[in-house]
């Protein structure tokens, strides 16, 4: 139902849809409303903020573990300087410095400006390009990332991704297109925030996901890349949790949404006012959105309209 078009119709409008909204409550349940204002909150968006910083902080982490495995990998590119060696075969820890920009294929939208250090231990020491990041210095439209630092991420073969945990890769169902030359994302992390005055945990958060690049026929081109991401993310403070579990796949030609995937994210907060569990679908448009499908919360009757998507949500 579109609600916009009763909106624009003046004070008759209004009253034709409030007794409408009325109408439908009864329909749906026989729901007590106080108000007219009570009703039109049923309407309200869910709150996405959870789930733009989730992707967006994957975005983050992916991007730099991508230009990082090919730095330690190729070792040359106008997107990246290497700090302490050029040398792609003699293994070891190497400091890299990726800049962030449309031309070197950053995934968020907006003007990008800063660098992302990065360390990461070259495969040809034995390792499997492990990183720590720190993107504290990259705004976008003046605005920080959704992450400030990364540590534990790396990037693999498909083929070595169930020695890593990843038993089974994404199908065709759940994807834009087969990934071409792909490489594969790994990223855990455990973020606790003890009490000062206590022994207690404040509050945390604890990230699992993994990441498909796809790279295509120009690997040393990454502003084509396409990004599939998938995983969960359990966060917790005082008197409130929330977990979102979530795929998602970005083309190149759009960075503003998904282009597919989907998002569950269940809350539990203040004393049960804001507690519910919201899915969002993204379909093959760019409109920084996600559609509505299922609201289990204080919502319930947004399912079917847009609602927003800000990947540079704080942490």
């Amino acid at each position: 139902m579109n609600t916009d078009s009763f909106s624009r119709r003046g004070s008759i409008g209004v009253a034709v849809r409030c007794r409408y909204r009325l109408l439908l409550l009864s329909l749906l349940g026989g729901l007590a409303v106080p108000s007219c204002t009570r009703v039109s909150s049923l309407f309200d968006l869910p709150d996405t903020r959870t789930i733009g910083q989730t992707l967006g902080t994957m975005l983050a982490v992916s991007y730099a573990a991508n230009l990082s495995n090919h730095a330690l990998s190729v070792g040359h590119s106008g997107c990246y300087d290497m700090l302490l060696s050029d040398q792609v075969d003699t293994g070891g820890i190497d400091l890299v410095t990726i800049q962030v920009s449309k031309e070197c294929g950053f995934p968020f939208p907006g003007q990008a400006t800063g660098t992302i250090s990065v360390a990461g231990v070259n495969p040809a020491s034995g390792g499997v390009g492990v990183g720590a990041a720190d993107f504290s210095a990259v705004r976008v439209d003046g605005r920080p990332l959704p992450i400030t630092r990364a540590k534990g991420f790396f990037a693999v073969a498909p083929e070595q991704a169930p020695e890593h945990g990843i038993e089974e890769l994404p199908g065709d169902d759940v994807l834009l297109e087969r990934p071409t030359n792909p490489v594969v994302i790994l990223f855990a992390g455990i973020q606790i925030e003890p009490s000062p005055n206590s022994g207690q945990i404040d509050q945390g958060r604890v990230d699992e996901w993994f990441a498909i690049v796809s790279r295509g026929d120009t690997v040393d081109d990454f502003s084509d890349d396409g990004y599939w991401i998938g995983g969960q993310r359990a966060s917790f403070a005082a008197g409130s949790s929330e977990v979102a579990q979530e795929f998602a796949a970005f083309s190149s030609r759009c960075r503003a949404n998904p282009q597919l995937g989907w998002v569950t994210l269940g809350q539990v907060a203040d004393g049960g006012a804001r507690t519910g569990v919201n899915f969002l679908v993204f379909a093959p448009e760019c409109k920084g959105a996600g559609f509505v499908v299922l609201s289990i919360s204080e919502s319930p009757l947004s399912i079917g309209r847009r609602a927003p998507l800000d990947l540079l949500g704080g942490e």
